[in-house]
């Protein structure tokens, strides 16, 4: 059993998760067996690592556990049908996570019964959750696509012949959602082409370039960004791309999760990095205002640490154009934020270098 599917997939539940888990095996309605909530008990205790030789399939049927009759084969159907509970429990926790998409299986569900009361409650709902929405990017797009299209079929419901725009409003929300993943999917195609060798296909990325070119859309940053950032790999020597990415990065970092923030400006980064390589070293001031810009909106924290590979390359960039005070300053702010693991090895061949660098050959 130690080295099952079930428990590989319960350590990766933390204690709040798995207490969850044994509430939703306690609910007849998601579960009809009370042995798999007795079953779940019994292996619990062995949380958060899951290793204890008393796992061991022989050792656990020996062992037994109070109300089941357990054999070797009986263990087994326990141990798949609490797989699949789990599973079955992981996609209630993910779906509930989805408000909007909630609202329109109500929004569906309440115009098929013809309850507009019920409709017009939930729509108002829906509504204030994609205003009160933080963030513009292409999942954004794609609620209010949902929502318009939810409009739209309770219209078509109420067949009045009247001016709607929903369906436009459907069709317009697409557009900006394929808009904006198209350009992301195409930005990191042709930064995988960089890395290894391969040869992705690019399809209608010539039609779509020529689309925005000839379109205003400067209301969406979801859409300039990712068009500056894709001009940045197809026309490597304009700089005006990257000077029209690192505005619009400033102005609307925000406007997207942490993680694709993160992305957007590893992009420019690695502009900045390839320009370095090729001789144009006055691109490290700006990689530097990169990392500080990146820095400023938290962004350099992945769950409260950073890499030691960008601790060290935050300090020597700031370093490779004199700015050591600023770099001795990052270092001892950030060391905290390390992994314990790496923390000191990676403080202190930063300060190594750093105090090399300002030719205290002894103290380096």
């Amino acid at each position: 059993m130690l080295k099952s599917k079930l428990l590989e997939f319960m350590s990766h539940m933390d204690q709040k998760q798995l207490q969850r888990f044994g509430e939703f095996l306690a609910s007849p309605y998601f579960v009809k067996d009370d042995k798999l909530y007795l079953f779940f008990q019994a292996i619990r205790k062995y949380a958060p690592e899951f290793d204890s030789a008393k796992l061991e399939k022989s050792a656990f049927v020996k062992k037994g556990v109070e109300g089941l009759h357990l054999d070797e084969k009986k263990l087994s159907y326990l141990m798949s049908d609490l797989t699949e509970a789990g599973e079955r429990f992981l996609k209630a926790e993910l779906l509930m996570q989805k408000d909007l998409e909630g609202y329109c299986a109500l929004l569906s569900t309440y115009n098929d019964w013809e309850s507009d009361k019920l409709y017009e409650q939930t729509l108002r709902k829906a509504r204030k959750h994609l205003e009160e929405s933080q963030y513009r990017n292409p999942d954004f797009f794609y609620q209010q696509y949902l929502l318009q299209s939810e409009l739209n079929a309770y219209f078509d419901r109420q067949k009045k012949r009247a001016l709607d725009m929903s369906l436009q409003q459907a069709a317009n929300y697409l557009d900006l959602y394929y808009l904006s993943v198209k350009l992301r999917y195409s930005c990191e195609l042709i930064n995988r082409q960089k890395l290894v060798a391969a040869d992705y296909d690019l399809r209608m990325l010539r039609e779509v370039r020529s689309h925005i070119e000839e379109h205003d859309y400067t209301e969406f940053p979801s859409i300039m960004i990712y068009y500056r950032v894709l001009m940045t790999f197809l026309e490597n020597d304009d700089t005006g791309h990257f000077d029209s990415l690192k505005a619009l990065l400033a102005e609307h970092a925000n406007a997207f999760p942490p993680e694709e923030a993160r992305d957007l400006y590893a992009y420019a980064q690695n502009y900045c990095i390839r320009k370095a390589n090729a001789g144009k070293e006055s691109f490290l001031r700006e990689l530097l205002q990169l990392y500080q810009a990146s820095i400023e909106e938290g962004l350099v924290l992945t769950d409260g640490h950073i890499s030691p590979w960008s601790y060290k390359n935050i300090v020597s960039v700031a370093t490779r154009v004199q700015e050591t005070d600023w770099a001795e300053q990052f270092a001892k702010q950030y060391k905290k934020h390390l992994h314990e693991k790496f923390r000191n090895n990676a403080f202190n061949y930063n300060m190594a270098y750093l105090l090399f660098a300002r030719k205290q050959f002894g103290k380096a």
